[in-house]
């Protein structure tokens, strides 16, 4: 029953994405999420809350054949949030690779951004090349990189300095950016195992990210 369940959810998924019905497979992946988390009562093994483990939901594979996780081996637990805050949480992230535009949707109510795959590869080119800076904040990342991004949107400037900083908080929860130690407001350092092509890679294979 569960794998038939899981198969019709999978199927919605898919052609809601296809068809841009995005609420609809929101609730899809949050169907999926209750489904697995059942699963793993019954089976009495812990149920993997992070946002990776959503994206292998969605491609049926098991632990031992999963993509390459987003997050990184090392991963804070206080960054993986149980299902519950997930669904409680009106912030909650949203990330959808449109194959058909080769466009990333970034939601986060009531914002909604749509840009190419190629602002996206900049954006992290960029943060690569910050690798050894000490930490920074969106709006230092935004006056020394604005120009480059200007050319992959027709965003006014305000619009896409607010798309850079929704871009951080995204980019903290798939453990692209980090925060110093002791935290300094609104600044973070770039991961040191971050890799612009695989990030991008992990996306388009999982087509949909909850975070």
């Amino acid at each position: 029953m569960s794998s038939l369940l899981h198969e019709k959810l999978q199927d919605i998924l898919q052609t809601s994405i296809e068809t841009h019905q995005f609420d609809r497979a929101e609730q899809a992946v949050s169907y999926m999420r209750q489904l697995a988390r059942i699963e793993a009562f019954i089976a009495g093994e812990p149920f993997q809350s992070s946002a990776a483990s959503v994206s292998a939901s969605v491609q049926q594979d098991k632990t031992e054949n999963s993509p390459k996780d987003l997050l990184s081996p090392a991963a804070d637990p206080a960054s993986i949030h149980n299902i519950n805050d997930h669904q409680r949480k009106p912030d909650a992230l949203m990330l959808y690779y449109i194959e058909e535009d080769n466009l990333l949707k970034f939601k986060k109510p009531p914002q909604t951004y749509a840009v190419s795959v190629e602002l996206f590869r900049k954006f992290l080119n960029n943060l690569e090349s910050w690798k050894e800076k000490e930490p920074f904040s969106s709006k230092t990342f935004y006056e020394a990189f604005a120009n480059d991004l200007r050319t992959f949107t027709t965003y006014q400037s305000s619009t896409l300095r607010q798309f850079i900083t929704l871009l951080f908080r995204y980019c903290h929860k798939l453990d692209v950016l980090m925060k110093p130690s002791p935290p300094q407001r609104s600044r973070f350092y770039v991961n040191d195992s971050l890799n612009t092509e695989e990030v991008i890679e992990d996306i388009v294979k999982q087509k949909i990210l909850k975070l």
